[in-house]
C-alpha cells in the first residue's frame, strides 16, 4: 500500500484506530428482512435491498452447478444452508425454516416428492426425488453429495437446494390456480383431494393424516440427529400450510372455525392411525413407544391445542379436553 499524506497527517505517521460500535447487520436497514424494514422503507428506498438481493439469488441455486447458472456466493457451498449459516435475525431465520419445511409438506401431499428404485438392479433400495408436472425427476442430494434414501434426508436436501424449494412452490401455485379462478371452496380444492389420498413412502392404506409427516420424519432420524427444534418447526409448518390453504378459499369470517374443525379432524385421524395395529407392521409408526409417551404425538397435541386456544372457537376448551383424552 502506498503511503499518502494529508494536510494534517504526515505519510510517515502511523495511526491506530480501535472502535466498538456494538451493531450487527440486522440493525442496518439494507440488511433487514422485508418484515423488519417496513418502517424504514417509508423513509429509505434502499431498506431491505441486500436481504432481497441475496435471497432472490440463492433460491436459484441447486446442488448440481452443471444444471444451474447460479453458484454459491460462499467459500463453502454448504453455507447456503440455514443449518450451516443461520440468519442473523431470529424471526427471519424461523420464517425461512418454515418456508422450507412447508415445501417438504407440499411436496409430499401433492406427490411432487416421490420415491423410486435406485436402479433397475436394486428394486429394494429406494431414493427420493422431485418430480415435475412433465414427469421429469430431479434427484434430491444431501450434504455428502449422495442421493436421499432416508426420509429425514429430504429436509436436509431442501435446505441446500433452494431451486427445488422454489420449484415446489411454483408447481403448487399452478396446481391451485384453477381452483382459485373457479371460486371454489376449500373442501373442493386440489389440496384437500390430495390430502385425502397422499402417502409417505410405502406408508399404510388411506387416509393419512398430515401430522404423520412430522412423525415419519422423526421416526426416520438416527438417534444422534433427533432435534426437538426441527420437529417443532415442522409441526408449526403443517398448521401454517393448512391455515394458508384455507385462507385462499374461505371468507375471513369462516376461516377460524374452518381451521379449528380441520385441525381437530386431522389430529383424530393421526391418533386413530397411530393406534391401528394393522398400520404398525414392524412398529413403523410407534417405534416402541406408548402413545402417551410418544414425543411427536405430545408435541402435536400441544401445538394443536395452543392454536385452538388462539382461534377461540365455540366449545374450544371442550374440544381440547376431548383431544387430550384420546392419548390416555
Amino acid at each position: 500500500i502506498k503511503a499518502t499524506g494529508t494536510n494534517t497527517v504526515s505519510k510517515y505517521e502511523l495511526h491506530f484506530f480501535n472502535a466498538l460500535y456494538n451493531i450487527t447487520p440486522d440493525m442496518l436497514s439494507r440488511f433487514k428482512s422485508p418484515e423488519e424494514c417496513k418502517d424504514d422503507s417509508q423513509y429509505n428506498e434502499e431498506a431491505g435491498i441486500y436481504y432481497k438481493a441475496y435471497h432472490d439469488y440463492v433460491k436459484k441455486i441447486g446442488p448440481d452447478s452443471t444444471k444451474s447458472a447460479a453458484i454459491s456466493l460462499h467459500i463453502d457451498k454448504r453455507w447456503d444452508s440455514l443449518t450451516e449459516m443461520p440468519e442473523i435475525s431470529l424471526d427471519a431465520h424461523y420464517k425461512e425454516m418454515v418456508k422450507i419445511h412447508s415445501a417438504l409438506i407440499y411436496g409430499i401431499v401433492h406427490g411432487m416428492i416421490i420415491t423410486h428404485p435406485s436402479s433397475r438392479y436394486d428394486a429394494k433400495k429406494r431414493i427420493f426425488a422431485l418430480e415435475d408436472t412433465e414427469g421429469d425427476r430431479t434427484a434430491l442430494i444431501v450434504s455428502n453429495n449422495t442421493e436421499c434414501d432416508e426420509f429425514y434426508e429430504v429436509l436436509d436436501a431442501l435446505y441446500r437446494d433452494r431451486a427445488s424449494v422454489e420449484s415446489i412452490y411454483r408447481m403448487q401455485k399452478e396446481r391451485c390456480t384453477f381452483d382459485i379462478d373457479s371460486n371454489r371452496r376449500y373442501v373442493e380444492s386440489a389440496f384437500v383431494r390430495d390430502i385425502e389420498t397422499f402417502r409417505i413412502g410405502d406408508g399404510h392404506p388411506a387416509p393419512t393424516s398430515v401430522f404423520e409427516i412430522p412423525l415419519c420424519y422423526y421416526n426416520s432420524l438416527p438417534r444422534s440427529k433427533m432435534d426437538d427444534n426441527e420437529l417443532s418447526i415442522m409441526i408449526d409448518s403443517v398448521i401454517s400450510v393448512m391455515e394458508n390453504e384455507i385462507c385462499k378459499y374461505e371468507q375471513e369470517v369462516d376461516r377460524e372455525p374452518f381451521l379449528a374443525e380441520r385441525l381437530e379432524k386431522q389430529f383424530r385421524l393421526f391418533i386413530d392411525n397411530f393406534k391401528n395395529d394393522a398400520y404398525n407392521e414392524n412398529d413403523a409408526m410407534r417405534k416402541n413407544t406408548d402413545i402417551i409417551d410418544n414425543r411427536v404425538v405430545n408435541m402435536v397435541l400441544r401445538k394443536v391445542s395452543n392454536k385452538l386456544k388462539k382461534l377461540n372457537t365455540y366449545e374450544c376448551d371442550k374440544t381440547i379436553d376431548e383431544l387430550k383424552a384420546l392419548i390416555k
